[in-house]
């Protein structure tokens, strides 16, 4: 937002583009950590407290919420994450200011503590992704997140008629096959001097979840592919990759040995978070992993 050179003033503070950046950004991937927003956003702070006091700032005038997690299972030591999400207040501001209108703001009561940091999880991916398109001069992905609703759904119906990534497809028996990523994305890409799309269907890991589980997974994502149900928001995606993000390489070793085998399974491709995250390695890297051990890049390969 290079262009937010004038600060706009509120009664009570004075809003700086930095602080337009922040919101907007809440905006896109729905929550954020003080610990992400300071790095992105305050990297001569070293204390911290700058950070801090500016969001305490933020919220103080409504347009953030700030939510504080109480308990969770984790096996990080440390203080728990302070959640930051935007308000309608928020968005208002920053659609003044830019013309585009965030939809990713906080209307409900705050989710569970451990959806919480697997959304958290999840908005870091894509802060990484984005700042990885434009590190390699690619237009910024196109995101869908796992709660974005279809418009005019009705609010009784089911979860596959009323979010735009959950899918039911018939299962055996009269059963039902479910798939909901995470979130999904496309990628335009540069290939022999011609540019193709490709669709991401996003799991972010956090281990709690059995091998089990996850395996289980794959039949919804199998009927997704077979059927290409993805065409009715990706009508022109070249490919279709469902992409792991898990949190240790003993993790990615145990899922590889569980999937291997499925027919879904060559369509899948994990990585490790700490690569993940860093944006000068998940596009151009040979960070992703295969189920056959091969390690490939997004570009290039």
């Amino acid at each position: 937002m290079e262009h937010l050179t004038e600060p706009k003033r509120l009664p009570g503070v004075q809003l700086q583009a930095r602080d337009l950046v922040i919101l907007a950004e809440l905006g896109e991937v729905a929550l954020l950590d003080t610990e992400t927003i300071h790095r992105r956003h305050f990297a001569e702070d070293a204390s911290g407290q700058a950070c801090r006091r500016r969001l305490r700032l933020l919220a103080g005038h409504g347009l953030t919420q700030t939510l504080q997690i109480a308990v969770t299972t984790t096996t990080r030591s440390g203080r728990l994450p302070t959640i930051h999400r935007l308000t309608a207040a928020g968005a208002d501001v920053v659609a003044q200011e830019t013309g585009h209108h965030p939809h990713r703001i906080a209307r409900s009561d705050p989710p569970r503590p451990h959806t919480l940091l697997h959304r958290l999880g999840m908005a870091r991916v894509m802060l990484a992704l984005n700042d990885a398109c434009q590190l390699h001069h690619l237009a910024k992905p196109d995101w869908l997140l796992e709660y974005d609703a279809i418009p005019g759904a009705p609010p009784g119906a089911g979860f596959a008629e009323r979010f735009v990534i959950c899918h039911e497809f018939p299962g055996p028996k009269g059963t039902k096959v479910t798939c909901w990523p995470d979130a999904a994305c496309t990628l335009t890409i540069p290939k022999n001097d011609q540019c193709w799309q490709l669709g991401i269907l996003w799991e972010y890991d956090r281990s709690t979840e059995t091998l089990s589980q996850v395996t289980a997974k794959l039949a919804g994502y199998k009927a997704l592919l077979d059927l290409r149900a993805y065409r009715r928001y990706w009508p022109t995606a070249a490919g279709v990759r469902i992409f792991f993000v898990v949190p240790s390489d003993a993790r990615r070793q145990n899922i590889i040995s569980s999937i291997r085998q499925h027919p879904a399974a060559e369509s899948v491709r994990i990585a490790v978070m700490d690569d993940v995250l860093n944006p000068a390695h998940v596009l151009g890297e040979a960070i992703w992993m295969t189920v056959n051990g091969e390690c490939r890049r997004i570009i290039g390969d």
